[in-house]
């Protein structure tokens, strides 16, 4: 090869190299300015949460009391309360299988923040003083500082009674849950409603002993083989959820869940 020719090669390497190096500063300074962008985008997300955070409700959701024997449902008017069993009811399969049993118990919530609105889902009992606000509107007003209780009632048929009776009689968890629903909003378009669950799972009527087809309630008459007391209450772990408009349906750009 001619002198010229290697000096024209070289000069390509280097041209080529040149380039290279170039278009690496250029991704390094790309690359930087990216994760630049990324590290403020999860400042003002962590900064946007944190100040919703400072602001969400602070209702604290525990079980109360669980009344007992079960409740028959009253007709006489659509928000007649429930009324107790008489200890010597027994109930007799198929003839008796659509009868609806049901429960009253509590829950409290604690306000230990700011005024908070509490939408409330479950079937709240005509006994309870809140019970047409909550029919009328969905929720209660919570003051700051103060303590509220609110009783449910709910009924299932004797079928899931005696569904729930087998699971646990074989160690399973119950299917059959009563299930009271709390959404605790801070009151604001922009900001938090904190959701918490309390789910009741109740053993209410037992097998009657030498008597087929036959169920009564537990602790009363011959019902045999279940545990005291019949009733578990869980409060299950509260949800916040975030949003950048409520009015809009429209999630907080960070999408924190938790």
């Amino acid at each position: 090869m001619e002198t010229s020719d290697w000096i024209s090669i070289g000069a390509a390497v280097i041209a080529v190299a040149t380039a290279y190096f170039a278009n690496r500063r250029t991704k390094e300074a790309n690359g930087t300015a990216a994760q630049a962008l990324v590290v403020a985008r999860d400042a003002r997300a962590d900064t946007a949460k944190s100040r919703l955070t400072a602001n969400a409700p602070k209702v604290r959701v525990s079980p109360g009391q669980v009344e007992w024997p079960p409740l028959r449902r009253v007709t006489v008017t659509a928000d007649s309360p429930g009324l107790p069993y008489p200890g010597d009811t027994t109930f007799h399969t198929p003839r008796d299988n659509d009868e609806q049993i049901g429960l009253r118990f509590q829950v409290e919530l604690r306000n230990e923040g700011a005024t908070a609105e509490v939408g409330i889902n479950g079937s709240v009992s005509p006994n309870d003083s809140h019970f047409l606000e909550v029919r009328q509107n969905g929720r209660i007003t919570l003051q700051a500082g103060t303590t509220e209780v609110i009783t449910f009632e709910e009924y299932r048929p004797l079928t899931d009674w005696i569904t729930v009776f087998k699971q646990r009689a074989t160690g399973q968890p119950g299917t059959v849950d009563l299930i009271a629903w709390f959404g605790c909003d801070d009151g604001h378009d922009e900001g938090v409603i904190v959701s918490t669950a309390v789910r009741v799972t109740c053993i209410g009527l037992a097998p009657v002993q030498n008597v087929d087809s036959a169920w009564n309630i537990p602790g009363h008459g011959a019902a045999v083989g279940v545990p005291w007391p019949p009733t578990r209450v869980f409060v299950e772990p509260s949800k916040t959820t975030y949003w950048a408009s409520k009015l809009r349906n429209e999630p907080a750009d960070f999408v924190a869940q938790s």
